[in-house]
């Protein structure tokens, strides 16, 4: 089943001149994040702990990370959309980036029949506040650092096609993104990212392909950092009915970095949900 968080991060000054005079709030200089690392826990705003390595293969098992969703696997007795496992790295790895950690279909990588394509995916929300402001959303920027085990390709609000380069906003280089070496590093904002988001749920979506047949994992670290007022709002399910009805629905928690939101915001002003 796919979980759902939702982050609230709201300048309540702002937000509330906005509501009154019934148009788009201003950019603030403040700028709000949320993180979209592989196995970061947002509840705790710190990376998942996972065991050392076991075994010859390794790696080490860790819980199921509760903000990425394998939604595609080779295998058909799979249930899927399910949480993605954590894992430590494989020896012939590279290190997991900052606050995060490799995540995988198993919670060790591995399985039987296992060559093909995995798709992972992370789904956040607009809220509309924002989404009326399309200069904030200029302002903001998508950055991401990614490696994976073998290829992968990354899309935002599309299914990354290996044949439709417009599918996808970045994939394995010749010498970046592997398992092991530099990563492949990605940042859009201005005009691109604009056309790139769309108000309420919006999901992050990523296609690993497995050759070796040994093991397979991804690991990113990334944030979308807005500048305006009420950001970016939640991990919503990637096909509901309505763009905003996970996001209005969504239960309040800490912002990501809470340090970034101003002092006197002691609470989270919530939006209705917006007219279709």
């Amino acid at each position: 089943m796919l979980r759902k968080i939702c982050f609230t991060l709201a300048g309540a000054a702002l937000l509330a001149a906005s509501l009154l005079t019934g148009g788009p709030a201003k950019a603030s200089p403040d700028m709000q994040t949320i993180t979209l690392n592989t196995g970061y826990n947002h509840p705790v705003q710190h990376k998942y702990a996972v065991a050392p390595n076991v075994g010859p293969l390794g790696p080490g098992v860790g819980p199921l990370d509760s903000f990425w969703t394998v939604v595609k696997e080779p295998s058909k007795a799979s249930q899927v959309p399910r949480p993605a496992n954590t894992i430590n790295k494989h020896p012939a790895w590279a290190a997991a980036a900052g606050e995060s950690q490799w995540i995988s279909f198993s919670p060790n990588g591995s399985g039987p029949n296992m060559k093909g394509t995995y798709v992972y995916q992370k789904c956040f929300c607009l809220t509309k506040a924002l989404w009326d402001n399309p200069e904030a959303i200029r302002r903001s920027s998508l950055d991401l650092t990614v490696r994976a085990d073998d290829e992968f390709y990354v899309g935002l609000n599309k299914t990354p096609d290996p044949n439709d380069p417009a599918s996808y906003l970045i994939k394995t280089g010749t010498s970046t993104g592997g398992y092991t070496g530099p990563a492949a590093t990605l940042s859009v904002n201005g005009e691109k990212l604009l056309s790139l988001l769309r108000p309420g749920s919006n999901c992050l979506t990523v296609r690993v392909e497995d050759m070796g047949q040994v093991i397979t994992g991804l690991n990113i670290e990334g944030s979308l950092t807005t500048t305006g007022i009420d950001g970016i709002a939640s991990s919503a399910s990637p096909n509901t009915p309505s763009q905003f009805a996970a996001c209005s629905a969504c239960g309040r928690t800490r912002p990501d970095r809470a340090s970034d939101v101003r002092d006197d915001i002691k609470s989270a002003v919530r939006l209705g949900t917006p007219e279709e």
